[in-house]
């Protein structure tokens, strides 16, 4: 991965503990308008928080061959944890203002570095937490019955 970082390397600038706004109000509005598509086709809403581990050296993992690395400007890392736990509270308050289904999938999982393989996306075993912590929601709000009965 070496390589890759020093062929695509990362560039990070400040946007204080909150992300652009612009960034905010399109992926509000984007999330917003995915819960109206699926209402308006009669489509039970599932929403969920993403689990992060803000871990530098997995965040270079991520994001670090990317080819579009000389056209993004990554927060700084202090600040990446805040930015998306600021999304997470975005997909949280659409889903309750939609009056649709939200699980804090993030705080479930919470920030064990067994669980990743990088910043967002997970190992095996935080896949098979996942999915354990999924079809519990699931069973629990009557949308699947019992796997066992």
């Amino acid at each position: 991965n070496h390589d890759l970082t020093e062929k695509y390397p990362l560039q990070r600038r400040s946007y204080g503990m909150m992300p652009p706004i612009e960034a905010s109000t399109t992926f509000r509005n984007n999330l917003m308008h995915f819960v109206e598509v699926a209402k308006s086709r009669n489509i039970r809403i599932l929403l969920a928080s993403q689990p992060m581990h803000p871990n530098e050296k997995l965040f270079e993992r991520c994001q670090g061959y990317k080819s579009y690395n000389d056209v993004v400007n990554y927060p700084l890392q202090n600040e990446f944890p805040a930015h998306h736990t600021h999304y997470n509270a975005i997909i949280e308050d659409v889903a309750t203002k939609s009056g649709v289904l939200f699980l804090d999938s993030a705080k479930a999982v919470g920030q064990d570095y067994k669980y990743f393989i990088d910043t967002v996306h997970y190992s095996k075993i935080g896949i098979e937490k996942l999915a354990a912590i999924f079809s519990e929601f699931l069973i629990e709000e009557n949308i699947i019955g019992s796997l066992s009965g």
